[in-house]
């Protein structure tokens, strides 16, 4: 695959409709050849990976700002948020927040770290999401 974005010195306006859908179509390429989603209840949903690519293509990249204890003596749960920054200059572009917990189906036999570090995981995924979903969805790949 040939990488339009890498190394491009071009910055992406993806409020100019011709440049957004550029860029979706490359997004969308490089998602499906690296298999950057996961099946969830029938469903594809981009990995984080996929979404921290886009963004470091479009200048922007993810600051955990906290992870919060949230656990008791039944359940081992984290929260963490995450902000979207954009390189050039600092500005906060996007926030993410999200919960991981042990008393999730999928996680029941998961170490304390890994919960953490779920939480963290979703929060950058959420934060990516909140401001890049549209640009994932607008490129038509066949």
């Amino acid at each position: 695959m040939s990488n339009e974005l890498i190394g491009q010195p071009k910055s992406f306006d993806l409020a100019a409709p011709q440049q957004a859908m550029q860029v979706a179509e490359i997004l969308q390429r490089f998602v499906k050849e690296k298999k950057l989603t996961a099946n969830i209840k029938g469903k594809e949903y981009p990995l984080v990976e996929a979404w921290c690519y886009a963004g470091s293509q479009l200048g922007l990249y993810p600051l955990l700002l906290c992870v919060n204890d949230l656990s008791n003596a039944q359940e081992v749960k984290y929260q963490a948020e995450v902000e979207i920054r954009r390189i050039s200059d600092d500005k906060i572009m996007s926030r993410g927040i999200a919960v991981c917990s042990n008393k999730e189906a999928s996680k029941r036999a998961f170490d304390e770290y890994a919960i953490c570090s779920m939480a963290q995981t979703r929060a950058e995924g959420k934060a990516f999401r909140m401001l890049l979903s549209w640009v994932m969805k607008a490129g038509k790949l066949e």
